[in-house]
């Protein structure tokens, strides 16, 4: 693995709000309130909380050139619980998967965490079932 790589792996996960470039040199910033920056297939994937990150309960999901440039909204995802929130768990340029805890939404106290997949190539979210 090219050492490039490994700067850029740790670079933006200790700064998740700036997009850092193979130098590891921050190149333009994502966006504001932004989590879980990766880069799959030379694009890079990334999660917004559009309130401010006060609330975590509505995410908007993006793809993005490795420069910064064609940014596309692939998804918003929202969850009607004020105790509820939604955390981005993996991207991939085939899937992007994500938990969210609500216990109105699961019925559950103790295991209030449901997981979703958003499939990249149907655009389309399902429930992954236990």
């Amino acid at each position: 693995m090219k050492i490039w790589k490994i700067l850029t792996f740790f670079l933006i996960h200790l700064k998740p709000k700036a997009y850092h470039g193979k130098t590891g040199v921050a190149k333009k910033k994502l966006g504001t309130d932004t989590t879980g920056a990766r880069i799959a297939d030379g694009k890079v994937y990334y999660a917004t909380y559009p309130e401010g990150g006060t609330h975590m309960n509505k995410m908007n999901v993006y793809r993005c050139d490795r420069n910064g440039k064609n940014n596309k909204l692939l998804f918003t995802q929202n969850v009607d619980d004020e105790n509820g929130y939604i955390i981005p768990e993996e991207f991939t340029a085939k899937k992007i998967t994500f938990a969210v805890s609500s216990e109105k939404l699961s019925g559950s106290e103790e295991d209030p965490v449901i997981e979703y997949v958003y499939d990249c190539t149907t655009e389309q979210i399902t429930k992954v079932e236990k």
